[in-house]
C-alpha cells in the first residue's frame, strides 16, 4: 500500500523556524467508504466513517511503516480508504482503492496490520501511539512475519523476500551435484583430497595448497595462472595456461597456406578421398609402405644412400636430385674437355679459350702457318711438333729447269755487228768475254757467244691457298 503524504503533512513535517524537521506522532487511523484516489490537496477523508485510537506501528524502512490496528467495538462497515491523523487531528498521508480494505460485522474484533509505503518522506520521522500488537515483515535487520515462497517461486530463485522450507530446498538441490546438474556436494576429507581419486566430492582452498603446493611445472602438476590477452597475443609466456576465449582470440580464422589458425580434423571418409584441402589427418589416416602399385608413405633417402644408389624404397628431395644432376653435368663436362695439347680453332672469337670455355690452360699456335697431319706422305715424314717451310724462296741453279740460248753473228762492212759498246769506252768485250772489240771495228766471220743477263733473282710466292681463323693449343 503506497500511502499519499498531504500538503498539510509535509507542512508539519517542518519546524517553526523552517530550517528542520518535527517528529510527527500519528495519534489515529481513520477509515473511510470512498475510493477517489488519494491526492496531495486532501484534509480530510472524503466519506469517512470512523477513527480509531487503537493502534500500533513501527517504521521497518526507510520509506516502509508496519501499521497494526484492532476494533473491539460492534460497528458494522466496509472501509475502502484509510488516513493517518496527527495528534493535531491533520490528516498526515491517504489511501483509497476500489476493492474493500477492511470490512467489519457486528460483534466481531477487526484486526489490520499494514505494511504501507510513504512516498517522499522518512518513515524514521514519525512516530506511533502505545504499541499493543505488532507483527511487521520480516526484513534483513528487522524480526517479523515472512511468507513461504511456493514451488514455482523456489525453482525460479529470483525471490529475496520469501522464506524457503527445507522441502523446497531439497526440491531446488534434491540430489547431489553432477556434471549436467547444480546441487549438494559433500566436502572431501584430508585423505581423500590428497589420495586424488574421488570425483563426486570438493576440496577447498586448504586442500589445493596441500595438494598443489608449487607451481606446475613439465615435471610436476600443480597450480597454473590464466594468460592474460596481452600474454596471450605476445605468445612468448610458457608457465600461464590459455583458456578457449584466449585460443580463440589468438585463432580467430580457420587456417590458411599463408595464416596459421584453426584446423579441423578430417574424416576418416574425407582421408580416404584425398581432395579436402582444409582439414588435416590424422596417423590413423595415412596409408601404409607405397609400392609400385599401391600408392603410401615413402621414406625419404639419406644421402650416402643417394651416393649407393642401390636403394629402390625410399625417395629423393629436390637437393638430392639437384645434386645428381649438378654431378651428372659436372661429368659430363669434364668428359666433354678437350684433353692437353688439343687445338681450339675459332674464326670470330680472340679470346683465350680459357675464357670461353671455362677451363684449361691455352697459348696462341700455328700464327701464320697450317697445320700438317702427323706421319709420311710418302715424300716426306713429319713429326709431331716439326715446324718447316718458308713464305718466299728463290730459286737455285740447279732448281731451275734446263735451258739453253744460242747465237749468230753475221756481218759485213756494210752493216757490221757491233761487238762494243758505243757509250762504254774505245774497246769492249763480246758477250763470251773471250774476245775484245775496238768501236767500230766489225766482224763478218760467224761466231757464238752467251746472251746478255736478265733477271733480279727476288724470291717467289711460295704459300698455298688459305683461310685464316684463331687458333690455340691447350698446355694444362
Amino acid at each position: 500500500m503506497r500511502l499519499v503524504w498531504t500538503t498539510a503533512g509535509y507542512a508539519a513535517l517542518v519546524n517553526a523556524e523552517n530550517d528542520g524537521t518535527n517528529a510527527v506522532r500519528v495519534a489515529q487511523i481513520a477509515l473511510g467508504r470512498s475510493t477517489r484516489a488519494a491526492a496531495a490537496s486532501d484534509t480530510a477523508l472524503v466519506d469517512e466513517i470512523k477513527r480509531i485510537d487503537a493502534l500500533g506501528s513501527q517504521a521497518v524502512a526507510d520509506n516502509i511503516i508496519h501499521i497494526a490496528m484492532r476494533d473491539e467495538s460492534a460497528d458494522t462497515y466496509a472501509a475502502k480508504e484509510i488516513g493517518l491523523i496527527s495528534d493535531a487531528g491533520v490528516l498526515l498521508a491517504r489511501y483509497a482503492q476500489s476493492a474493500t480494505i477492511i470490512e467489519k460485522a457486528s460483534g466481531s474484533t477487526a484486526l489490520l496490520v499494514i505494511d504501507a509505503t510513504l512516498t517522499d518522506v522518512d518513515a524514521t520521522q514519525i512516530e506511533f501511539g502505545g504499541i499493543e500488537f505488532t507483527n511487521p515483515p520480516a526484513t534483513e535487520t528487522v524480526q517479523g512475519v515472512i511468507e513461504i515462497a511456493d514451488d514455482d517461486e523456489a525453482d525460479a530463485g529470483e525471490d529475496d523476500v520469501r522464506a524457503m522450507t527445507p522441502a523446497k530446498v531439497r526440491r531446488v538441490l534434491p540430489v547431489a551435484a553432477t556434471t549436467e546438474k547444480p546441487g549438494t556436494v559433500e566436502r572431501a576429507t584430508d585423505a581423500e583430497a590428497a589420495d586424488g581419486s574421488d570425483g563426486e566430492r570438493y576440496i577447498t582452498p586448504k586442500h589445493l595448497k596441500t595438494a598443489l603446493p608449487t607451481k606446475a611445472t613439465t615435471e610436476k602438476p600443480g597450480t597454473v595462472e590464466r594468460a592474460t590477452n596481452d600474454e596471450a597475443d605476445t605468445g612468448s609466456d610458457d608457465e600461464r595456461y590459455m583458456s578457449p576465449a584466449k585460443v580463440k582470440r589468438v585463432l580467430p580464422s580457420p587456417a590458411t597456406t599463408i595464416t596459421p589458425g584453426l584446423v579441423e580434423r578430417a574424416t576418416a571418409a574425407e582421408a580416404a578421398e584425398r581432395q579436402d584441402d582444409q582439414r588435416y589427418v590424422t596417423p590413423r589416416h595415412l596409408p601404409g609402405p607405397a609400392s609400385e602399385s599401391t600408392p603410401g608413405l615413402v621414406e625419404r633417402a639419406t644421402d650416402p644412400e643417394v651416393d649407393a644408389g642401390e636403394d629402390d624404397t625410399r625417395y629423393l628431395s629436390v637437393r638430392q636430385i639437384r645434386g645428381l644432376i649438378d654431378e651428372a653435368v659436372a661429368n659430363a663436362k669434364q668428359a666433354m674437355q678437350l684433353p692437353v695439347g688439343s687445338q681450339y680453332v675459332s674464326y670470330t672469337d680472340g679470346r683465350n679459350p680459357a675464357t670461353i670455355l671455362g677451363y684449361g690452360t691455352w697459348i696462341a699456335a700455328s700464327k701464320g702457318r697450317v697445320t700438317v697431319g702427323v706421319g709420311s706422305n710418302g715424300q716426306y715424314l713429319y713429326n709431331a711438333g716439326q715446324t718447316g717451310g718458308a713464305d718466299r724462296v728463290g730459286l737455285t741453279a740447279a732448281q731451275n729447269g734446263p735451258h739453253s740460248h744460242f747465237t749468230f753473228y753475221a756481218g759485213d762492212s756494210s752493216n757490221p755487228i757491233d761487238r762494243g759498246d758505243t757509250s762504254a769506252p774505245s774497246t769492249g768485250r763480246n758477250d763470251t768475254g773471250d774476245r775484245d772489240y775496238a768501236i767500230g771495228e766489225y766482224d763478218n766471220t760467224p761466231d757464238t757467244g752467251l746472251t746478255s743477263e736478265s733477271g733480279q733473282g727476288a724470291l717467289h710466292e711460295n704459300r698455298q691457298s688459305y683461310e685464316t681463323a684463331y687458333v690455340w693449343r691447350r698446355t694444362a
